[in-house]
């Protein structure tokens, strides 16, 4: 039964581009006839044989009928028309419109060069994808077997490429899955984060559950690729801020220390300048008995230079408008006054200028003091 039937489709084949051959040749020498009725003898005549391109045989088309695959699909689309008359009255309606066509073709030479140019220019890129691309020139039959045994290699081949896609991919999640755990471990995510990843993790797998997927790796680089910078920068504001706080916790501890340091010395520097005054006048008072009568009297001058001086010592001391330094310094200076020794001494250290500055201390403590020497602070 196939056997008969394949020299009967054969035929078929090899009879059809014969019969599209003689309608052809039928309809060009109609064509001849029309046109030597209908156009002018003398225009014509005009006309040398280099200035008048033939365009009846296009080299493309023929070119591309020689073609295996192009010729067989012609013929079965020819074979297919003939068989059903709505498509046969089809064909033969395109092949009058052709006829029409071919004794139109005097309107159509101011664009034969243009028409030749471009079948020149479509021949030769034919010629080039038949050489570039040899499975063109094959007959159809040999490229139908190339192609199905292909197709059985690639589908033969499929399961291990699945298998190695699917290995590749549950690899990549495993990974990435330990990059989030160890990202979430060093860099932990505060409370408003952990809501919004719980609400678009739900989001997310409510979407592959829809779509049948899971997370795909893509998708886990894309949260990481957003997560990891927005981690980091807040984890190194948090920590500038701690920074920022510990450097002005330890400032104002210093600042403290220092302010307790500094009231502790003066209390006990003010303690013990009390008790040095309060000892040297009850031996200033003591000394008198111990003197002869001669003697008396420079002591009683001595006296009252070490009143006046212990006075400024203690007004000075006791004034609140002056630092430790500077109060330091005024104190070392009134000691020096009416010594000999000390004030060379004073007068080499800080200069004369810090001398005669201490020498214009106010008199009212002075005067104070004189009048009531046993006054302790």
């Amino acid at each position: 039964m196939d056997t008969a039937a394949a020299p009967s489709s054969a035929a078929s084949v090899a009879s059809a581009p014969s019969k599209a051959a003689e309608i052809a040749a039928g309809v060009a020498l109609d064509d001849a006839h029309s046109e030597t009725s209908t156009v002018d003898s003398g225009s014509d005549s005009l006309r040398s044989p280099s200035e008048q391109p033939d365009l009846s045989g296009l080299a493309f088309f023929t070119r591309l009928y020689e073609i295996p695959m192009v010729n067989d699909a012609v013929s079965g689309i020819y074979r297919l028309a003939e068989s059903n008359r709505y498509t046969g009255a089809i064909i033969r309606y395109a092949e009058k419109a052709g006829g029409l066509a071919e004794r139109s073709r005097p309107l159509l030479r101011p664009v034969e060069k243009p028409i030749a140019a471009l079948d020149d220019y479509a021949t030769r890129s034919l010629e080039l994808l038949e050489a570039r691309y040899p499975i063109v020139a094959r007959p159809t039959d040999e490229v139908l077997e190339s192609v199905q045994t292909q197709a059985k290699a690639v589908e033969a081949r499929y399961p291990v490429v699945a298998r190695t896609f699917a290995v590749a991919k549950s690899t990549a999640n495993t990974a990435l899955d330990r990059v989030d755990y160890l990202v979430d471990y060093v860099l932990p995510p505060s409370a408003a984060e952990c809501t919004s990843d719980e609400d678009a993790r739900r989001d997310c797998n409510g979407t592959a559950e829809d779509a049948g997927t899971g997370d795909s790796p893509l998708e886990k680089v894309t949260v990481l690729v957003h997560k990891v910078p927005h981690r980091l920068g807040r984890h190194y504001y948090e920590q500038l801020h701690a920074s920022k706080a510990a450097i002005g916790s330890l400032r104002q501890s210093v600042k403290d220390t220092v302010n307790v340091y500094e009231s502790e010395l003066s209390e006990r520097s003010h303690r013990l300048l009390g008790s040095v005054q309060a000892r040297m006048w009850s031996t200033v008072t003591a000394i008198p008995g111990c003197l002869p009568q001669f003697a008396q009297q420079y002591y009683e001058h001595g006296k009252e230079v070490l009143v006046s001086k212990a006075a400024k010592l203690h007004a000075e001391y006791s004034r609140t408008d002056q630092d430790i330094r500077t109060k330091v310094f005024s104190l070392i200076l009134i000691s020096g006054e009416q010594v000999p020794v000390l004030e060379e001494i004073t007068a080499r250290v800080f200069g004369k200028a810090a001398v005669g500055t201490a020498e214009k201390s106010p008199d009212t403590d002075t005067a104070a003091a004189e009048k009531d020497p046993g006054a302790a602070p």
